[in-house]
Formats: C-alpha cells, sequence, structure tokens
C-alpha cells in the first residue's frame, strides 16, 4: 500500500502482452484504501478492502474517455485495469495477490493476470 505500480504485461485467453513504459498505466494502492488506475485511456477510482488472499475493488467511478482503436497493447491494457476494477452486477471485484515485494505486483482477477513494478509512492 502507498506505492504506485506500472503495469507491464497483461495475461489473459489470448495469450501475454507487454506493455511498454509509453503506455501510461498505473494503479495506486493508498494507504487509505483508495485505489486510482489508469490504462492510457481512463482513469478509475475506487475503495479497496484487504483480504486473507489480496483486495477486493469496490464503488469504482470511472471518467470514461473511450477508446475506439485497434492497438493490442492499449487494449491489453484496458481489458487489464478493466478485470480489476469492474465486476459483474455491481459486486466488489475480487483481486488476488500472486506474488509480491518491494518491487514486483502479480494479481489475478476475473481471469486476467496483471503484472506490475513498483514506479514510486502513491499520486506521483
Amino acid at each position: 500500500m502507498g506505492s504506485r505500480w506500472r503495469l507491464t504485461a497483461v495475461t489473459d485467453d489470448r495469450g501475454t502482452t507487454e506493455i511498454p513504459s509509453s503506455v501510461d498505466a498505473w494503479l495506486d494502492l493508498t494507504a487509505d484504501g483508495e485505489l486510482l488506475a489508469s490504462d492510457d485511456v481512463n482513469v478509475t477510482n475506487g475503495h479497496i478492502t484487504t483480504t486473507s488472499i489480496g483486495f477486493d475493488v469496490a464503488e469504482p467511478i470511472t471518467i470514461p474517455a473511450g477508446y475506439a482503436g485497434s492497438d493490442p497493447v492499449k487494449l491489453a491494457a484496458i481489458t487489464g485495469i478493466d478485470a480489476m476494477t469492474m465486476a459483474a452486477g455491481g459486486q466488489a471485484a475480487h483481486v488476488t495477490v500472486l506474488s509480491a515485494d518491494r518491487e514486483h505486483l502479480i494479481v489475478q482477477t476475473n481471469g486476467v493476470r496483471l503484472t506490475f513494478v513498483r514506479y514510486g509512492p502513491a499520486g506521483k
């Protein structure tokens, strides 16, 4: 908590897509239970509650900009962040932390695996 994480890879049923640093996709997890995430197109804010295996994301609010392009890297970033912040029927999205250390974070949610590297403190 209290860190900004840059998205570096998204794995789903189509395979793994590496996300270069030129794509502004990141995740902030704040110490006071807030999530702020960018997929390079949209920004989403939500509340997080820690669980024994990860965290739940509730009440997400997205500032929709939309994306009509076909760039597979950008689409993978959107798919990944959406999986983490949106659940069916208004339910909280359940995020499982598969691996975490000071520099790396790997999570899985809604059939999508996201790999992050620590980028700095949250909100920077």
